[in-house]
């Protein structure tokens, strides 16, 4: 491509929506797009220099439009601030800045939502057991370092002589911290005279556990 002056092929979606457009069904629509897109520069270079960039711009304007036309801002309001906001300002940041630094500022402000999100979500949540007398408190599938104050605030608040289970089976990541947090208050669960059984997760160091 750079022979010719041009760009280098690339799988983005601007070309994937092309080829959807074009009803392609497999993925010799890439090579086929790559295909006739040679030929055309190849056999019909002396006209397509003469296409005005105008009409090039206005090509782009309407592609543009249908990669972020106005029921994609709809639906994503729908799915709520999370979505909606990082979205928005990606676009934003692209117009008033260029592609890369906008994509990398809507980066920014999607991991802040989504770590956002993620605190909205108590990391032990209360499972009934009708099997047990325990209380069952089970770890959500992605538990980061931003559960740390929420899950001591919960042992915090269980009264004494409570007996309770941590069921860790379903969890996927668990923060250092946060499993800490629980071994500590499994050291210290004498104390209160607390029962702890842990499920899942791997048992505190010998001699620091204060549970029964």
């Amino acid at each position: 491509a750079g022979f010719f002056g041009g760009l280098p092929l690339t799988g983005v979606i601007v070309r994937s929506s092309a080829n959807a457009d074009a009803g392609a069904k497999t993925r010799f629509s890439a090579f086929y797009h790559a295909f006739w897109l040679i030929l055309a520069i190849v056999a019909l270079s002396t006209v397509l220099n003469r296409i005005p960039l105008a009409a090039l711009a206005a090509i782009l304007l309407f592609i543009g439009y249908r990669l972020a036309r106005p029921a994609l801002f709809r639906d994503s309001w729908k799915a709520g601030w999370s979505q909606f906001l990082p979205f928005t300002i990606t676009v934003v940041a692209i117009l008033l800045t260029d592609l890369l630094t906008g994509i990398f500022i809507g980066l920014g402000v999607g991991l802040i939502a989504v770590l956002r999100e993620g605190v909205r979500l108590p990391a032990l949540r209360i499972k009934e057991d009708p099997d047990s007398d325990a209380t069952r408190y089970e770890l959500i599938e992605q538990v980061n370092f931003l559960h740390k104050a929420g899950v001591g605030k919960i042992f915090t608040e269980l009264p004494n002589g409570s007996n309770i289970i941590i069921d860790g089976t379903r969890c996927v990541s668990l923060d250092p911290d946060v499993l800490e947090t629980i071994q500590e208050f499994i050291a210290s669960s004498s104390v209160r005279d607390i029962t702890v059984k842990l499920e899942g997760l791997p048992q505190p160091p010998e001699g620091g556990v204060g549970g029964h």
